[in-house]
């Protein structure tokens, strides 16, 4: 039985969302240990932090963004709805726009060169 093939781009998408939401449970993990409360727990968890925010830039864009339009308080109500929605949107986006570029430059790199040099 042959095994599963995946593409170049299913396998960045796939690999970026599933280390992305490996990040998420291993700073909730955090969260709750014993370790969240000394120095280590919070170096740890800002390195998981940033880790998410170097990975995912639209997501940190749009928590800016949204903190610059309706201030520092928490939304609340369909304002948090809606916001949860264009944050699942970009987060999945993101990592499709990124596996598309990856498997663009892949096959590019595969072509042969014009005039067989």
């Amino acid at each position: 039985m042959r095994g599963l093939r995946l593409s170049s781009r299913s396998r960045v998408f796939l690999g970026g969302m599933v280390g992305s939401g490996l990040l998420l449970v291993a700073f909730f993990a955090l969260a709750i240990s014993p370790i969240a409360w000394t120095r280590v727990g919070n170096t740890t968890g800002l390195l998981i932090v940033r880790l998410f925010e170097w990975l995912n830039p639209p997501l940190m864009l749009l928590a800016w963004l949204s903190t610059k339009v309706w201030g520092p308080e928490p939304p609340h109500g369909v304002r948090q709805i809606v916001l949860s929605i264009v944050y699942l949107a970009l987060f999945v986006g993101w990592w499709w726009i990124v596996a598309l570029l990856v498997e663009r430059l892949a096959s590019r790199a595969k072509r042969p060169a014009i005039g067989g040099a």
